[in-house]
């Protein structure tokens, strides 16, 4: 059960107000804490006002609101014309507002201890149009109105996240609706919650598995990283190791290219020398090939006159045969082109024939067609009585014959 005590915001008459700093700042054990303090009436023609420092003092004029009137002693104002109504806080209030049995989204009982920080900033706006007493009911409803709403948010096991934290839509939402009556809030905080003692020690218990989870998470994180630390050593010794390889690979290298560049040059001597016994030897057998060409020259010419004595001798030979050939030819060609002229000549004898007995033939055959039409026009005469007039009668005898 929660050891807070609800605060309760109060108006308290007071004989004299130059205690009145001390009174707003103490908070009686029932909760009760004073921000509004009433003056009892001054003495009847008293001349001297005592305004105390550190409060805000409200003035009137024949019971009439005159606004605040500065600290210190003011004379002239004779009572009881003149007279304080209300002395309100000017210090910043701390409002204690514990929230009992409020259940969570799983339905876990818990109590929520609130703390508010606020203060007066229009003294008689509050002190006027709104009251101590209003305040507090108002103030009370809120709260707990918009913690049992977030409790009511949340799962049970996420409780102990809360503790601790600004409720910034509760102090959003008490800024707004009290700005109108000159009271400012500056925090609202959730400063301890407590769980049912059974779910407290299962919660407990939880918590330290979780500890020791997180422990042996961080234990094999670190292992994780020694690991990985002499794995990177490794490598680094691997590539030193490496890197002292390369640079004797390219020591060796160099001797490579230095040895190589000195047998080049002893090549390049031995070439040279090559080169000229070669060319020795190539002028010797360039001797030798030419006697033998030019010995090859005379042999060949020798037997190229010898091959064209033989072959004029053949193609007399051949010239002689082709002429005999020649003449057997013409005689066949001779006989052969009279025997086609004759046999020309009989086509077109057959030709001229087979032409005049095709005119005949023509003829014949329009003298039958005649004939026939003729006969037509014959039959129909006898068979039908047709009379003629004009020029169509005249063409159908002049087709009759008629």
């Amino acid at each position: 059960m929660s050891q807070k005590v609800h605060t309760r915001i109060t108006q308290e008459h007071v004989d004299d107000l130059t205690t009145a700093v001390s009174a707003f700042g103490t908070k009686k054990s029932d909760g009760s804490m004073p921000l509004v303090l009433v003056p009892k009436q001054r003495v009847w023609g008293d001349p001297i006002l005592k305004v105390p420092a550190g409060v805000y003092c409200l003035l009137q004029i024949d019971g009439q609101d005159a606004g605040l009137i500065e600290e210190g002693l003011h004379k002239g104002l004779i009572a009881p014309k003149y007279r304080i109504a209300y002395a309100v806080s000017r210090q910043s209030s701390t409002y204690d507002a514990p929230v009992q049995s409020c259940p969570t989204a799983d339905n876990v009982m818990v109590n929520v201890d609130v703390v508010l920080i606020f203060n007066i900033t229009d003294p008689k706006l509050f002190a006027y149009d709104l009251g101590a007493s209003r305040f507090d009911e108002l103030l009370s409803g809120n709260v707990e109105e918009a913690i049992r709403g977030l409790i009511r948010s949340k799962l049970s096991n996420e409780m102990y996240e809360l503790r601790g934290s600004q409720v910034s839509s509760l102090l959003s939402d008490l800024i707004e609706k009290f700005k109108s009556f000159g009271v400012s809030f500056s925090d609202a905080k959730i400063t301890n919650i407590e769980l049912p003692q059974n779910f407290s020690d299962t919660l407990a218990r939880t918590t330290v598995y979780n500890e020791r989870i997180r422990v042996e998470q961080k234990n094999y994180e670190f292992e994780q990283q020694n690991l990985s630390n002499r794995i990177n050593l490794a490598h680094q010794e691997l590539a030193r190791k490496n890197d002292i390889r390369i640079v004797n690979k390219r020591e060796e290298k160099n001797r490579a290219i230095i040895n190589q560049r000195t047998q080049l040059t002893k090549a390049a001597e031995n070439r040279n020398t090559h080169e000229i016994e070669a060319r020795e030897q190539a002028d010797v057998i360039k001797l030798q090939a030419t006697a033998n060409l030019n010995k090859s020259v005379k042999d060949a010419e020798r037997a190229a006159t010898l091959l064209v004595s033989k072959h004029k001798a053949d193609l007399v030979n051949t010239n002689k045969e082709c002429a005999a050939q020649i003449t057997k030819a013409k005689a066949i060609a001779a006989a052969v082109l009279k025997e086609a002229e004759a046999n020309a000549s009989s086509i077109r004898a057959m030709a001229t024939a087979e032409g005049d007995a095709a005119e005949m033939l023509a003829e014949k055959r329009a003298f039958d067609i005649e004939i026939a039409r003729k006969r037509a026009y014959a039959q129909v005469a006898e068979t039908a009585r047709i009379i003629i007039s004009d020029e169509n009668g005249k063409s159908m005898l002049e087709k009759m014959g008629m």
